[in-house]
């Protein structure tokens, strides 16, 4: 004889009986298998169903029919892919176009040119001194200074110029010319 748990009181009842002792209430009865394989079959029936209404639906369009459908899903997946194309476009002209990244980058080609790039120390961006300028396809024009020591051990400041350009989409860049002015 199975237990099964009373769902007002949580005593132990029969699964056989027709209340519970403890409270009165009709027990939860298990489902049994045949019921289960009967909702199955039932939501299989119901899925080729509505499958077979929409296959029906469509055999009952002319070529026409199907081929302005067909037409007209083409059309969206151009919509959507163009408009994909447009915004990775933008999103990669509006990092291209990032005069903070350009003046990091132009700090680590300096420093590449300087006698001691360990003592070497930038200004902000926001510095006077500083310009940066976006050029267009994805190109920078940095003119800032930097101070550090020379072969001396003094520290000077050196103003330079460098001309670079990123690669879009990446974070390379490529120095296209730089001046370093003492």
């Amino acid at each position: 004889m199975a237990l099964i748990k009373c769902r007002e009181c949580g005593a132990q009842v029969s699964a056989k009986a027709k209340a519970c002792p403890s409270c009165g209430a009709a027990p939860k009865k298990p489902m049994s298998m045949l019921r289960f394989v009967g909702y199955v079959i039932a939501g299989f029936v119901l899925l080729f169903g509505i499958r077979a209404c929409h296959d029906a639906q469509q055999a009952k369009l002319t070529p026409a029919e199907l081929a302005a459908h067909e037409q007209a899903r083409t059309t969206r997946q151009a919509e959507e892919a163009k408009k994909a194309a447009e915004k990775k476009a933008r999103d990669d002209e509006k990092a291209c176009s990032n005069d903070v990244s350009a003046f990091v980058m132009s700090q680590s080609f300096v420093k590449q040119r300087l006698k001691a790039p360990a003592s070497a120390d930038f200004p902000n961006i926001t510095s006077e001194g500083v310009k940066t300028s976006y050029m267009g396809d994805c190109t920078h024009q940095v003119l800032a200074y930097v101070d550090s020591q020379n072969s001396f051990g003094a520290k000077i400041r050196t103003k330079y110029y460098v001309k670079l350009k990123n690669k879009k989409g990446t974070d390379d860049w490529q120095l296209l010319d730089i001046k370093i002015i003492e």
